[in-house]
């Protein structure tokens, strides 16, 4: 999934780091994303996701409410905007659902 509000990302935002979403911060980062935050529940993915090019990492509960997450990943960004392109690398239903409480008015491309 990819969500998106303008064509060229200066900011991305990326659910899940392990295989899909390790890679994309790989390629975020090579298409010039100045910010690149990541979400997981294992710090060791984070820890790897930093290494990667990831600028910031947010540990998620999956048993937290999805606007606690939502809140974690909007301070990530310094509380402005937010990113430019989130790609959800889980499909979870439970990240859908952050996803509903973290973007604002964005469009959804599947």
């Amino acid at each position: 999934m990819l969500i998106r509000r303008k064509l060229a990302a200066e900011v991305a935002s990326l659910f899940c780091t392990v295989r899909a979403g390790l890679v994309n911060v790989l390629v975020a980062k090579a298409f010039g994303a100045t910010s690149i935050a990541v979400t997981d529940m294992l710090d060791a993915n984070l820890q790897l996701a930093s290494r990667l090019g990831a600028t910031a990492t947010v540990r998620v509960d999956p048993a937290a409410p999805p606007d606690r997450a939502a809140a974690s990943l909007k301070a990530a960004f310094g509380g402005g905007e937010g990113p430019d392109i989130v790609i959800d690398c889980a499909g979870f239903e439970s990240t859908m659902q952050v996803l509903a409480s973290y973007t604002d008015n964005l469009t959804l491309s599947l």
